[in-house]
């Protein structure tokens, strides 16, 4: 059973094909909540799209006008800020399925502002993580942030949730087929190389490695996914790698790697809660002096930590699943197989070794999202 994969839903084992998943995933037709008529066209005359834009549409609207509106951009501009907020909170609304359907309906009114997330913290996560899209697709932070209805008290908000849910899946494994096959690709590099010892391929990884950890983003983020390439081709080779991947401890260290990664998250996230609710007064008091002020220092800490150890858990689930389907792709003979996991061990290694420490970089994050505010 070692060769096939198991299906979670119709409890078979299968074989699997990456291009026969790549065929039927992406040329399939996205699930959709139901368009609900247009109340209030604010988000979309601020981000300059139709009503009936399309999630890609969205997208690059945000994109274009975030560079152009961001305050670094425009200093002699008093209101450069609050265009950059506003246009923050409209793409959260409108990129959201479930929060964008409520605006629809309600307008403004279906809107609750306190979940969304402030514009300077957004844009250092789209801006950050986006050279690392062809690697780990769309961050779920962004993708999933507040698209389940905060109850399901009537029939129209279960069907909501229903739809929500669907979308949410179809989206993730969407991503992880991108991914995967964007993997394959660069698998085939190594594959191809007629260097020796690989020489060429290695010299191109560098080179791609050092452009993605330029940021202090990318510096901590290119290490995650190093250490999962690593980990998932140790686990494909086993002995022939190491003595302790052939023997399955790899396994027992993956399981204890995973579950200190689920209690950071948690952890944190708690933090984040208690924190939210001192703020809270805080917020108030400056909405009625009509002050701006700032988060305190240690709000801003605990909102990179939390931001953070929920985007390593993601990067780390989505590429696990990345690999599987790279390296048990039936399609693709054993032997070439065996030659992907040795090119992605390759990778990984490079990858860990132009990582940046995860505390020095979130100072770097912590530091920029103070200067944006």
């Amino acid at each position: 059973m070692d060769e096939q994969l198991w299906d979670e839903e119709k409890r078979v084992w299968y074989s699997y094909s990456l291009q026969e998943e790549a065929d039927r995933v992406l040329n399939q037709e996205q699930p959709k909540i139901v368009q609900q008529q247009v109340k209030d066209t604010k988000y979309y005359d601020i981000l300059g799209v139709a009503s009936d834009a399309t999630p890609a549409d969205i997208k690059k609207a945000y994109r274009t006008k975030a560079i152009a509106l961001h305050p670094d951009k425009n200093p002699n501009d008093p209101e450069a800020s609050q265009r950059f907020q506003s246009l923050g909170e409209a793409y959260q609304v409108l990129s959201n399925p479930q929060l964008r359907a409520s605006y629809d309906l309600n307008g403004l009114d279906g809107v609750d502002e306190k979940q969304l997330m402030d514009s300077a913290q957004l844009y250092l996560v789209i801006f950050g993580s986006e050279r690392f899209e062809n690697y780990v697709g769309e961050l779920q932070l962004l993708s999933m942030k507040d698209s389940l209805p905060q109850n399901t008290e009537s029939m129209q908000d279960y069907k909501n949730l229903q739809q929500a849910e669907a979308q949410m899946k179809y989206k993730q494994t969407k991503r992880q087929v991108k991914c995967a096959l964007h993997l394959a690709k660069l698998l085939d590099n190594y594959l191809n190389d007629t260097s020796e010892n690989h020489h060429a391929f290695e010299i191109s990884i560098k080179s791609e490695a050092k452009e993605l950890s330029e940021t202090a983003f990318g510096g901590t983020l290119i290490g995650v996914v190093g250490y999962v390439y690593q980990e998932q081709a140790e686990l494909f080779l086993g002995f022939t790698k190491s003595v302790t991947a052939g023997l399955g401890l790899n396994n027992i260290s993956k399981s204890a790697h995973v579950f200190a990664n689920q209690y950071k998250v948690l952890s944190s996230a708690v933090k984040m809660y208690n924190v939210a609710r001192k703020e809270e007064a805080n917020i108030k008091k400056m909405q009625e002096t009509g002050n701006p002020g700032e988060m305190s220092a240690s709000s801003v800490d605990t909102l990179m930590e939390t931001l953070w150890n929920f985007t390593v858990l993601d990067v780390e689930n989505t590429l696990r699943q990345v690999c599987i389907k790279v390296l048990k792709d039936s399609s693709i003979p054993y032997e070439t197989r065996v030659k992907r996991a040795e090119g992605l061990y390759v990778i990984g290694q490079i990858f860990q070794e132009s990582q940046k420490s995860a505390e020095d970089a979130l100072k770097e994050l912590t530091e920029k999202f103070r200067h944006m505010q």
